[in-house]
């Protein structure tokens, strides 16, 4: 019987550790840093990250193709070459979300995200076009893991 009680002791224990873990993650607590996230990084820093991320993994492609077999179109995309440049054609680009409690996976351990606006650009000078994409963060600042980030075509 004492063997009984023990399991269940010890099932209670893991249950509140993962309840407290998980309530420290939606407060925006970094375990590996022993911070919050707002000590470690200031909105700007966040933007900053969430774009150099962006130019590294989600430029990544070259070409768009439209149209059919016939009357296809190749647009070769024109990457912004740091973010600097980014910034300056795309100042107002970004605005910071964080999750509130209902949306919060403690399996993703997603904190928030940061929604960039930008305008996509073609080597051939083609028309810009407006696109919007989300960067995901964890409580301590990096990308959490399993997300890359998702994009919204034209606005």
């Amino acid at each position: 019987m004492k063997k009984y009680y023990l399991l269940i002791f010890i099932v209670f224990i893991a249950i509140m550790y993962n309840t407290v873990n998980r309530n420290r993650i939606i407060a925006g607590y970094c375990s590996k840093e022993g911070k919050n996230l707002s000590e470690l990084y200031s909105e700007q820093q966040l933007i900053d990250k969430a774009i150099l991320y962006f130019l590294s993994e989600k430029q990544s492609y070259s070409a768009i193709y439209f149209g059919g077999e016939k009357d296809r179109q190749e647009f070769i995309v024109k990457p912004y070459l740091n973010i600097k440049e980014f910034k300056s054609i795309n100042s107002d680009c970004c605005t910071i979300e964080l999750n509130d409690t209902k949306n919060i996976s403690a399996r993703e351990k997603v904190y928030g995200y940061v929604e960039i606006k930008y305008l996509r650009r073609y080597v051939d000078n083609s028309e810009l076009e407006e696109r919007k994409t989300y960067i995901r963060f964890n409580s301590c600042g990096d990308m959490a893991d399993g997300t890359r980030g998702f994009t919204i075509g034209v606005l």
